[in-house]
Formats: C-alpha cells, structure tokens, sequence
C-alpha cells in the first residue's frame, strides 16, 4: 500500500522530470556548502590521517558534539567521508583535493560561491529595483586572490613563455593578489625584478609571504597602492613588461584608456602591457561570473575582446594581439605595444 501510495502521490505531480531535476540540483548544492563548511571548521586537513569522533572532536576543539556530529554523517552520506572501524576518512576526490597540499585554490573557490556568490542572487531581486551593490573586495579580498589561482595552470605556462621570450629586466604586476605569478616570472628568469600593487593590506601582506617563501623578496617588492593614485615615492619607472591579471574588471570601461595611457607612459620603449581576463564568451559559468561582477561595487561587467582592443588603441597602443589561454574556456591574453 505504501509503494501505490507513494507511486500515485508521484503521478499527482505535474511536470515529474522538473521536479525530479529540482531534487538532483539539491545534493551537489549540499555537497559544495559541505565541503566549505569542512574546510573551514578543520575537518577535511585533519583527516588527511583517519581518525575517531573522539580524536576530531579534540583536535577540532568542538564545543557542540552534536552538530558535529551531523556534519559527520552529511559527509559520509555525500560519500566524501568514510567511517570503518570506529575512524573517519577522506573518501571523495573533492575531499581529498581540497585537503590535498595543492587544494587550497578549490578550498578557496568552494568558500567564495558559499560566502558571496550565494548573496548575489539571495540579494538580486531588491537590487534589480535599485538596491544598493554588494561589497566583494573586502570582506571576501584573500579568499578571491587564493580562489583565483585555480587559474594559475594556464596563466603560468604563459607568463613564463612570455618573460623568457621578451627578456624583461623589470616587471610591474598591477593587482598582484597572492603574488604567484611574481614568482612565475622570477623564476622563469633569474635577473627579473620589480614591484606588485594591491589595494588590499591583507592581500599585500599574504603576497609578499609568498614571495618571501621563494627566496625573492630581495628582487620584488609589493606595497599597497592605488594604480589609479599611485604613490610616486614607492614606485620606480620605466618598466619593460607591465600585467594586469584578471582584474580589468575593477575598472569601469570609461576609466581604461586612462588607465591603459598611464600604464603606456611607464614603459619603456619597445615594452608590453599584458591583460588577462575573462571574456564575454561562454556558457552559464561565465554568465554567472559576468551577474556576480554587475552586482558587486566597484566592479564592471566582463569585457569583449573589440572593446578592450579599442580602448588599448586609444591609449596610445599600436599593435594588439590577442591569444586563448585555455582550451574551450573565455580566458584570454592581450599583448599591446
């Protein structure tokens, strides 16, 4: 009786396949808050080596064993954890990855799409009727400089081919976040030095940390600055090679070929400034990322590969090429000299 019960209460339901669709959407929107959520309490670090409840609850400090003791079982029902023999185990490839020592990028985007992603479209409907932008260079600054390395792969492999191919002697990264492609450079030549600007203290701070870690503090300093004011006392011109990576969206299109001209007047001849970005080309992702950037303060929309172009020619550029950084994905290089 219960399975003709179950089965006509199931045909009742208009439109079965949307609704089934709905009920799918909602395990990996829980697997992704899990997986933020375990994260940031410890859980999946410390079980890089299996472990009891009574051994986490003690490492982790938990003060609430019930609670925990949910997210436990959430895990190990989403398949991420495992429980044999009284310890808990990482047992899902997002799990192990994110506690992986190369994991902390997909931690960080994990955190980034529960944290702000989320309040974009919690938050859309008052906004669409002139509700005031979100706020996502504060609060969420260091979590968007380590999430944004995810990209790292392929702006690396161009930024090293890039540095040994035109020989800079110096380099200016504008918006350096983490610093890692400071170090990309410097690595990719050993006579490389220069500066990286950031608006941000707290990602200033983590950057020149990860500079520090290389062994290249001595060649590249990073500082706090506006490149829009920047200090001149700080910042010693020309340089041979100037990048602004995925960050040419937190300046609006009117200000860009000011941007791009003063940028043109601190390099030296013959030097190139590079732009990485993502490009209004793509499916849903890229459209969600472009709705996330509309509705943050102090962001403009993705750009277009002509508009961009455009506005490096006003600047003064006068040849522009561009290149694909990664296969079937709008992640874009624009070289102008």
């Amino acid at each position: 009786m219960s399975v003709l019960r179950s089965l006509r209460a199931a045909l009742a339901v208009r439109r079965i396949p949307a609704v089934l669709g709905m009920w799918r959407d909602f395990r990996p929107f829980v697997r992704l808050h899990f997986l933020a959520a375990a994260f940031e309490c410890g859980l999946l670090r410390s079980l890089r080596t299996p472990s009891t409840r009574e051994e986490l609850v003690q490492t982790l400090a938990v003060r609430r064993p019930e609670l925990f003791d949910a997210l436990l079982d959430l895990g190990v029902s989403l398949g991420e954890l495992s429980l044999r023999d009284g310890r808990y185990a990482l047992r899902g490839g997002r799990s192990k990855l994110i506690a992986s020592d190369a994991g902390d990028p997909f931690a960080a985007l994990a955190q980034e799409w529960v944290r702000y992603d989320n309040a974009v479209f919690r938050d859309l409907p008052p906004r669409l009727q002139g509700g005031p932008l979100g706020d996502y260079l504060g609060p969420t600054a260091t979590i968007v400089a380590r999430s944004s390395r995810i990209l790292e792969p392929f702006i690396a492999a161009f930024i090293r081919e890039l540095v040994t191919r035109r020989r800079p002697r110096r380099l200016l990264d504008v918006g350096c976040g983490s610093g890692a492609y400071l170090i990309h450079a410097g690595l990719a030549d050993g006579d490389l030095t220069g500066t990286g600007l950031d608006i941000q203290p707290a990602v200033v701070a983590q950057a020149r940390a990860n500079v520090s870690s290389r062994g290249l503090a001595e060649r590249f300093d990073v500082i706090v600055a506006d490149v829009r004011a920047p200090p001149s006392s700080t910042i010693r011109l020309p340089f041979d090679l100037i990048t602004l990576i995925n960050n040419v969206y937190y300046f609006a299109p009117d200000e860009r070929p000011g941007l791009f001209a003063r940028l043109r007047s601190w390099l030296t001849p013959g030097g190139a400034l590079v732009v990485v970005a993502a490009t209004r080309d793509g499916g849903a992702t890229i459209r969600a990322f472009d709705l996330v950037l509309r509705s943050t303060e102090g962001c403009s929309p993705l750009p277009d590969r002509g508009a961009l172009s455009q506005q490096l020619h006003a600047a003064g550029f006068s040849e522009v090429r561009w290149e694909r950084l990664a296969l079937g994905q709008p992640l874009d290089a624009v070289v102008a000299t």
